[in-house]
């Protein structure tokens, strides 16, 4: 990561969100404070010109799976997988998280019941619960 920034800031380009918003994910997997930078990233998004609230409540998910709170892990991960499973940019990281590492963790109807709860869920309480 620090390699690709260093290429990023030679290019004469600073941190985009998309470059901020993977900060913040390498910050949850590190188990370091991530939420100042995941509000970085939604800011820089805003920015640019993309709603990332459903990047953002993804990377929470992806957090609750880091500290092993797999229900609300798949909670999160389906709030926010309808807006992303239609994005070709951001399909793989729901997918990877859901089906790879929260699905094996829950039986078959947990997951489900989890699920289905997530997708009721709104993604601006969400955020706001959160403080992103």
């Amino acid at each position: 990561m620090v390699r690709q920034l260093a290429q990023l800031r030679a290019s004469g380009l600073d941190e985009n969100w998309l470059t901020t918003f993977s900060t913040a994910l390498t910050r949850v997997a590190a188990a370091e404070p991530y939420l100042p930078q995941l509000r970085l990233a939604r800011q820089r998004a805003e920015q640019e010109g993309r709603a990332a609230e459903a990047d953002v409540v993804l990377a929470l998910g992806y957090a609750a799976a880091c500290r092993d709170d797999w229900t609300r892990a798949a909670e999160l991960v389906a709030a926010a997988g309808s807006a992303l499973f239609s994005d070709t940019a951001g399909f793989v990281h729901p997918a990877l998280i859901r089906d790879r590492l929260v699905r094996p963790r829950l039986d078959p109807g947990e997951f489900a019941a989890a699920t289905a709860r997530g997708e009721a869920l709104s993604l601006p309480e969400v955020l706001a619960e959160h403080g992103v």
